[in-house]
């Protein structure tokens, strides 16, 4: 018999986090699930911490090649069973009622989605650093979407069928498929909300993969990519979509400025010039700006 919630989880090299995050899951004061972990050909310590645990109701994949996130995530949604789907990183902390309360959500609104929630942030000690608290009604959702995503992935449980109708984690983001599924599930006129309770704890330390300087440009593209995508989402009132047409100049400038840093000088000046076509005066404030930033960052050191 299928569960009522999947939860997915891709890790690489999650070692240091790995057995905390596990223990919250197994902690769930609701039992009617199953975990589908990816094991990303992680070289650190994080299979002998997966082996540690001993339940039927979790189950580890490991691919034969390393892949960007947004491949372990669809190889883990492939696998899943339940009427619902969780998402779990590997570095983050569910609250016990996180599965009980967010299905409960979804049981009780056939129209939804997807469901997340607020979050706390914490650092790489557990240490309290900041909050989100992203807006719970949809018209306020795409609004702040036009700047920057106010969900957290790793708070988000989406309706398997509402996913796959819409066609899951979209293949052409390799970092930015958690706000391309929302885009998704958007466009085929499912709603999504927000819990007002915060349902995890949301870690930043310095080496998760939003950190490392190495994937700047594919995260970079990705977010140009999004940023375009997300203003032809409807619902959104007209001075968001302003702020989302530059939110689009600034990113294209930002994937520019990564693929200047690693020297590939044609495609970032093709990039530059259609920034700053697109809205002379703010990027052209923009670049100043970066450019006052990067001389006071060298002045310091």
């Amino acid at each position: 018999m299928a569960p009522k919630i999947s939860v997915i989880m891709s890790v690489f090299n999650g070692e240091e986090f790995l057995r905390e995050t596990l223990d919250c899951v197994m902690a769930q004061n609701f039992s009617d699930w199953e975990m589908i972990i990816v094991n990303n050909c992680s070289t650190d310590g994080t299979q002998n911490v997966l082996d540690e645990y001993d339940d039927p109701r979790i189950r580890i994949i490991s691919p034969e090649s390393h892949g960007e996130i947004g491949v372990g995530l669809r190889l883990a949604l492939s696998q899943a069973r339940g009427e619902y789907v969780a998402v779990q990183d590997a570095d983050d902390l569910s609250l016990p009622e996180r599965l009980k309360d967010q299905s409960k959500v979804l049981d009780d609104d056939d129209s939804l989605g997807l469901v997340s929630g607020w979050y706390d942030l914490i650092d790489g000690q557990g240490k309290k650093i900041g909050e989100g608290r992203p807006p719970e009604n949809q018209q306020e959702l795409i609004d702040a979407m036009q700047v920057s995503n106010p969900i957290a992935h790793s708070a988000c449980m989406f309706r398997r069928y509402a996913t796959d109708q819409s066609g899951g984690y979209p293949l052409e983001y390799s970092y930015g498929c958690d706000l391309g599924l929302i885009i998704r599930l958007l466009k085929f006129n499912w709603k999504i909300a927000v819990q007002p309770k915060v349902t995890i704890k949301l870690r930043q330390h310095i080496n998760q993969s939003s950190t490392i300087a190495k994937l700047s440009i594919a995260r970079s593209y990705d977010a140009a990519r999004v940023a375009k995508e997300i203003t032809r989402i409807k619902g959104a009132s007209v001075p968001s979509l302003r702020l989302g047409k530059r939110n689009i100049t600034k990113r294209t400038l930002q994937y520019g400025m990564a693929l200047a840093a690693d020297k590939q000088w044609s495609m970032a000046f093709r990039q530059l010039v259609s920034a700053i076509l697109h809205q002379p005066l703010y990027a052209l404030i923009y670049l100043t700006y970066c450019a006052v930033k990067r001389l006071g960052v060298r002045k310091i050191s």
